[in-house]
C-alpha cells in the first residue's frame, strides 16, 4: 500500500515538472537550465525556433538545447530567464543594461516576439545615458568587458563613447586627462578616452577594452582634428605619441584605396601633428620617424609640410648629432618636394649638406626659371630636344653646363665633395677636442686640405 502511494506521489510530480519544465538549455558549455518551452519562447523569437527545429528533429517533448557564445554567460542567461518568468518585468540598472540588451539582442526579444520585450525596455533605458553621471557611464562601458564583441557589433560601445566625449564637450564634473578639444568641437571628434574625476581616481580599461576602443577611434581617425591628437603622455614626453600611432595603424588597415581622399585627409592631419609635438624635447628621433613613416607614400601628394615640422624639430633640438640629423631627413620624399621647398631646404644650415644636394639631384626634372636650377636654350625655347645649358646658382657661384650629363656630373662631383667636407669637419672635431685635454696650440691643428666645391 505504501509503495502504491509513493508511486503515485512520484507520478503526480513527474507530472506536474512535466507542465512546469520541458526544456533543457545548456548555456556556453557551463551550466544548463531547466524551463518551460512556452514561457521563454513567448519573449524570444530565436528560442522559439530553435525548439521547433528540435521538436521536429526529435520528434518528441522535452528538448535539449545547446547555445554556445551566449553574452555574458550563464550570468546574462539567468537575467533573460528571470525576465522570461516575471511576466516582462525586470529591474535594469546601469550595472545590467549592457547585458540585458545584448542579450536580447542575441535571443530576438523583439516586437515579432512580444509588445512587451527586453529589446525595447533597454532601449527606452539606454535612451537616457546622455542625462548619466560620469560614474554611471564608466560603469556601464566597464561591464561590457566579459562581452565586449558583442557590445561592439551592436551599436552600444560606440553609443557609451560618444556620451562620454558629449561630456567633455559640454564641461563635466570631470577633469580630462587625455587631449579634448576645444569648447566648439563635437562629440564626434573628440577621440582621446583616459578620464580622471577630481578625487584622483583614474579610470583604466582592461588591454582588451582599450584595444576594441582604439579600434573603434582608428577607424574614424579621418574625423579628427589636431587638437584631438594631442594626448597627454603618460610617462616621457609631453604627448602620447604611441597611441597615435596605433591609432594610423588601424585606420591605414581599415582603408581599401590608400589614394582615397580620406587616406590625402590623413596625411594632412598627420604631417600638421608632426609639426606640433616637434619641440617635444624628449620626442627622439626615432620616435618621430615612427609617426612620418606610419603613412603610405600616397597619402601624401606633397612632402613640404613634413619637411617644414623636420625643420622646428631641429631648431628645437640644437644638439642633435649629425647621424640624427641625417636620419631624421630619411622620411622625405624629394620628388614630392615643390621647387620653393627643395630651395629653401638646399639653403637651410640645419640640414645636413648631403641632405641638401640630393634633394638638389631629384629636383633636376623641374627646372623651373628662377631658383637654383635654370635651363636656357639658344633661341628662347625650352624642350628635351632644345639646345641650351643649365645652370646652378649656389650663393654667389655660378655653374653652368651645356648637357644633362654634365650637370649630373657637376652634382655628383658636389655630392663626394660635401662628403669629404663632413669627413674633414669630424677630424677637425677630433683634434679639437685633443687639444682642449692636452692644452695644445691652436694654430696647427688641422693638417689636412679642405676639399672645395669647385
Amino acid at each position: 500500500m505504501h509503495k502504491d502511494k509513493a508511486l503515485k506521489k512520484n507520478k503526480k510530480r513527474a507530472i506536474a515538472m512535466a507542465q512546469i519544465i520541458n526544456l533543457q538549455i545548456i548555456i556556453n558549455d557551463q551550466q544548463s537550465f531547466f524551463l518551460h518551452e512556452n514561457v521563454v519562447s513567448a519573449f524570444s523569437g530565436r528560442l522559439k525556433k530553435m525548439i521547433r527545429k528540435q521538436r521536429r528533429k526529435t520528434q518528441i517533448e522535452g528538448s535539449i538545447i545547446e547555445i554556445h557564445d551566449f553574452p555574458g554567460g550563464p550570468d546574462g542567461f539567468e537575467q533573460v530567464s528571470r525576465f522570461c518568468y516575471s511576466h516582462g518585468r525586470v529591474e535594469i540598472t546601469v550595472l545590467n543594461v549592457s547585458l540585458l540588451y545584448c542579450s536580447a539582442f542575441f535571443l530576438g526579444m523583439t516586437d515579432k516576439a512580444s509588445t512587451n520585450n527586453l529589446l525595447r525596455q533597454t532601449e527606452k533605458f539606454l535612451e537616457g545615458m546622455f542625462n548619466w553621471s560620469w560614474n554611471d557611464l564608466m560603469m556601464c562601458l566597464r561591464s561590457c568587458e566579459s562581452f565586449f564583441p558583442f557590445a561592439d557589433s551592436y551599436g552600444l560601445i560606440q553609443r557609451l563613447i560618444f556620451s562620454l566625449l558629449a561630456k567633455i564637450v559640454h564641461n563635466s564634473d570631470m577633469n580630462f586627462i587625455a587631449s579634448s578639444s576645444s569648447s566648439s568641437s563635437s562629440s564626434e571628434t573628440s577621440f582621446g578616452f583616459r578620464f580622471s574625476s577630481k578625487s584622483g581616481k583614474d579610470w583604466c580599461l582592461s588591454k582588451d577594452s582599450r584595444a576594441g576602443l582604439e579600434r573603434l577611434i582608428g577607424e574614424n581617425l579621418d574625423e579628427a582634428t589636431v587638437d584631438d591628437l594631442l594626448v597627454s603622455g603618460h610617462n616621457k614626453g609631453v604627448y602620447d605619441v604611441n597611441l597615435v600611432i596605433r591609432l594610423i595603424e588601424v585606420f591605414v588597415i581599415s582603408t581599401e584605396d590608400m589614394n582615397s581622399q580620406k587616406m590625402k585627409k590623413i596625411g594632412r592631419l598627420i604631417d600638421k601633428y608632426l609639426r606640433e609635438i616637434s619641440p617635444d624635447q624628449n620626442l627622439n628621433v626615432s620616435k618621430f620617424l615612427a609617426v612620418a613613416d606610419s603613412l603610405p607614400d600616397s597619402a601624401r601628394d606633397c612632402f613640404d609640410r613634413v619637411y617644414r615640422a623636420i625643420d622646428f624639430y631641429l631648431q628645437s633640438h640644437p644638439t642633435l648629432p649629425f647621424e640624427d640629423e641625417s636620419k631624421l631627413c630619411r622620411c622625405l620624399n624629394y620628388e614630392k618636394l615643390t621647387f620653393e621647398a627643395s630651395k629653401e631646404l638646399a639653403k637651410n644650415p640645419r640640414i645636413p649638406p648631403n641632405v641638401s644636394v640630393q634633394a638638389l639631384i631629384c629636383q633636376q626634372s623641374k627646372l623651373p626659371q628662377n631658383g637654383f636650377l635654370y635651363q636656357r636654350t639658344n633661341n628662347g625655347s625650352h624642350g628635351k630636344n632644345s639646345h641650351g645649358h643649365m645652370v646652378l646658382f649656389n650663393g654667389n657661384t655660378m655653374v653652368s653646363s651645356s648637357s644633362d650629363e654634365d650637370m649630373k656630373l657637376i652634382l655628383q662631383k658636389m655630392q663626394w665633395r660635401v662628403v669629404e667636407l663632413e669627413k674633414a669637419c669630424k677630424e677637425m672635431k677630433g683634434q679639437m677636442s685633443k687639444l682642449v685635454r692636452n692644452n695644445t696650440g691652436i694654430l696647427h691643428f688641422y693638417n689636412g686640405t679642405l676639399p672645395g666645391f669647385c
